[in-house]
């Protein structure tokens, strides 16, 4: 199988399927296997594997948030790492994510901590606000999750509306120098639920040079007393960048771009790094 799917390198394709039922379940029938992206076992495992997001992320935007001063807004917000912990300070945000069952985890959040944040469900194509809003942020290179030049372009238009005149835009993306060796590698991690039960992930990834994306497969098991009961499959593409890649496309958009820097430091060197932070104003 990892030959198969070394061979369509070349070509610029990327293999749709590295599992099989027959392959992932060794022939035995297991109960819920699904292969909707972000579904119920992966946003299980996330919660629990990434339950906070790091004090210097969250430092940051924190301090944005402030600088704002407004309504904010944080698309693709996922369990709600930031979104919840801004909402702790006292933030106005509203969030929104295409996983119902991410979002889910989000609301769980919200009324454990006595919050009351607008979230829904929705894509860029689909989320509706009557507001806008001085500040506008997708961290953890979510935003590198749109992988077409059509995607971005959509995006970046919905987020330019939403913003107030001279309002503040500020996204990660993940860059070339992240991608994985040519060689597929799988990786088996766990997260432990209680005694009895526990998550298995099971990855690896390849990454295309022609259209530089990066497609993680991942088959989740959910084991109680050693037995799985229930089991999801799917694959994540991430679209990678060079630095000033994207600068041509914000100022198409209208953005204007203040700084690139590797999070979170302008005086880190952008030449090398992993990720890469755009901080934009909508341009009037």
């Amino acid at each position: 199988m990892l030959r198969t799917i070394a061979n369509t390198l070349s070509s610029g394709s990327l293999p749709t399927r590295a599992f099989s039922r027959t392959t992932l379940s060794a022939g035995k029938p297991v109960a819920q296997i699904t292969s909707r992206a972000y579904g119920r076992l992966c946003s299980i495992f996330y919660q629990l594997d990434k339950p906070d997001a790091s004090p210097e992320s969250l430092d940051y935007y924190t301090s944005q948030a402030k600088k704002a001063g407004g309504r904010i807004l944080e698309p693709m917000c996922g369990t709600g790492r930031y979104l919840v912990p801004i909402a702790e300070e006292g933030y106005n945000i509203t969030g929104f994510d295409a996983s119902r069952e991410m979002l889910q985890k989000c609301r769980k959040r919200c009324v454990e901590t006595g919050t009351n944040p607008s979230l829904s469900v929705a894509s860029f194509e689909t989320f509706l606000t009557k507001h806008q809003f001085s500040l506008v942020f997708i961290p953890t290179s979510s935003f590198s999750l749109l992988t077409t030049l059509e995607k971005v372009s959509r995006s970046l238009k919905v987020i330019r509306k939403c913003l107030e005149p001279q309002g503040r835009f500020i996204f990660e993306v993940d860059t070339l120098t992240s991608r994985d060796q040519p060689e597929m590698n799988w990786r088996n991690r766990s997260v432990r639920l209680d005694n009895h039960s526990k998550i298995n992930l099971h990855s690896a990834s390849v990454f295309s040079p022609v259209s530089r994306i990066q497609r993680t497969f991942c088959n989740y098991k959910l084991k109680v007393n050693g037995k799985t009961i229930a089991e999801e499959n799917e694959y994540l593409d991430v679209r990678l960048y060079q630095p000033g890649e994207l600068l041509p496309l914000l100022t198409e958009h209208r953005f204007k771009v203040l700084n690139q820097l590797a999070p979170y430091s302008k005086e880190q060197p952008i030449a090398g790094a992993e990720t890469l932070l755009y901080e934009c104003q909508r341009n009037d």
